[in-house]
């Protein structure tokens, strides 16, 4: 019952040439990533020679060096119906290691800003 904010993202971040032309009708700002954590795999999505699930600290590791200025990076924060269930669900979410993954980019002298930050940078 409550008017959405005009920063919005599609769930999973799917994006089409409708969805932009959507939020572009109704004022909405459509909000990317450029770094997918890969955190929201879970253990049995591993399919013979497909590495997709690495625990949260390799992860971490990807996303290091995945980023640049300006990077978006999506996390999950956890997936209850699938954590009841230990095939389904994740050893740990990258979450649960914010202090890794955040200490590492300010080492590296990035910053963490609003993605109004990053939207005004680009105009």
């Amino acid at each position: 019952g409550k008017e959405m904010g005009l920063l919005w993202r599609t769930p999973y971040y799917i994006v089409s040439d409708a969805i932009i032309k959507a939020s572009q009708e109704m004022k909405y700002t459509l909000v990317g990533k450029d770094v997918d954590s890969l955190d929201y795999v879970a253990k049995g999505q591993n399919t013979g020679s497909s590495q997709l699930y690495y625990p949260s600290a390799k992860l971490v590791e990807m996303i290091l060096e995945q980023k640049k200025p300006g990077s978006v990076i999506a996390l999950t924060l956890g997936r209850p119906g699938y954590d009841d269930n230990p095939a389904l669900g994740r050893d740990d979410y990258v979450f649960g290691h914010l202090d890794l993954l955040i200490n590492n980019l300010m080492q590296r002298g990035y910053s963490l800003v609003p993605v109004s930050t990053l939207i005004e940078a680009s105009r």
